[in-house]
Parts: structure tokens; C-alpha cells; sequence
């Protein structure tokens, strides 16, 4: 599924919108990212590809765009999605494009640019390294469902460590956990 993050309505066109919804691509606008940017998280773990556009970044955080504008992701909200990216266990590439250095001013977006590309990696070796570790420590919860006469359980797993959650479908339950 494709999801496009940080859309300003008035600099989309109205049209573009309109298809793209039909085409079934989720458009979060900016304002919806920033009220609460955690929830965006989960979004990122089946990804494969995550792209950045310069110009969704707010001009005083990376000029270096010929449609740079007031309004946009501030540098800390970027490099935090480039962090939650990176933690994805499915991607492959990060691309950062509409780059233009002859409107970047003291370097400022070629700068920013080297910090959304080190979160992202960061967090793609932390990723790694936490996998790789088999004692990893887990707030686990069983919930009792009876449907139809039968009784089985969903288990959610909570890792202590980095706060993400998994949710696993245990089958029937035996009698000594939920006599």
C-alpha cells in the first residue's frame, strides 16, 4: 500500500488528491502527522522503499528546494520518520531527492540531509542488533475470545525494549489458562 505523509492542501492539487484516494493511496496531511508523530510508526514496518522529498521539509530546515515553503516537516520530525524507516524489517532503500545545492544556504539541507540518513541508519543496525539478540524481554498478554462456542486466544507481545507490538493468533486455549 502506498502512504503518502505530510500533504498540504494548498499546494495539492485538488485533482491529484481526488486520484490518488481512488487509486487507494493513503494521504495523511501534515497536520495530521504532527498532532501525534508516533502513531505513524507502524506504517513504516512493512515498507520497502521510503522516500523523502526535500520540499515537505519547512524552508528554514532545508532551503535548499526551489519550492521550499514556511510550512512543512520540522528537521526533528524528519529525522525521527527517517528513524522509524529504518526500523522497518522490510526495507531496502531510502531515497532523498529534490535537492538543489545552489539554493541550500550555509549547507544548511545538505547537513540536515546527513542526519535523516544517519537516524535511518542507526536505527536500521540497532534493528539488527536487537534481533539478533534471542533474550529479548516481552510484556506479554493473552485475550480470551468466544466465538461461535469456541474458545481461543490472540497474544499480544510488547517489546520492553522498543515499545512495538506484535499481535500473535495462539489457537484454542488449554483449560489451565482459562479454565
Amino acid at each position: 500500500k502506498k502512504i503518502i505523509l505530510g500533504l498540504q492542501k494548498y499546494h495539492t492539487n485538488p485533482e491529484y488528491a481526488r486520484k490518488a484516494e481512488a487509486d487507494g493511496i493513503i494521504l495523511y496531511r501534515l497536520s495530521e502527522v504532527q498532532e501525534d508523530i508516533n502513531e505513524i510508526e507502524p506504517y513504516f514496518r512493512d515498507s520497502h522503499i521510503v522516500s523523502i522529498n526535500i520540499s515537505a521539509i519547512r524552508a528554514a530546515d532545508a532551503p535548499a528546494n526551489y519550492e521550499a515553503s514556511p510550512n512543512g516537516f520540522s528537521a526533528n520530525e524528519i529525522c525521527k520518520l527517517a528513524y522509524f524507516a529504518g526500523i522497518g524489517e522490510n526495507i531496502f532503500a531510502l531515497n532523498i531527492f529534490q535537492f538543489n545545492p545552489e539554493f541550500d544556504i550555509n549547507n544548511n539541507t545538505a547537513k540536515l540531509i546527513s542526519q535523516i540518513a544517519w537516524h535511518f541508519i542507526d536505527a536500521f543496525y540497532s534493528r539488527k542488533s536487537r534481533d539478533a539478540k534471542k533474550n529479548q524481554k516481552f510484556n506479554v498478554f493473552h485475550i480470551k475470545v468466544d466465538k461461535n462456542d469456541e474458545v481461543f486466544s490472540l497474544k499480544f507481545l510488547q517489546c520492553k525494549q522498543t515499545n512495538r507490538w506484535w499481535v500473535i493468533n495462539s489457537g484454542y486455549l488449554p483449560e489451565e489458562i482459562y479454565p
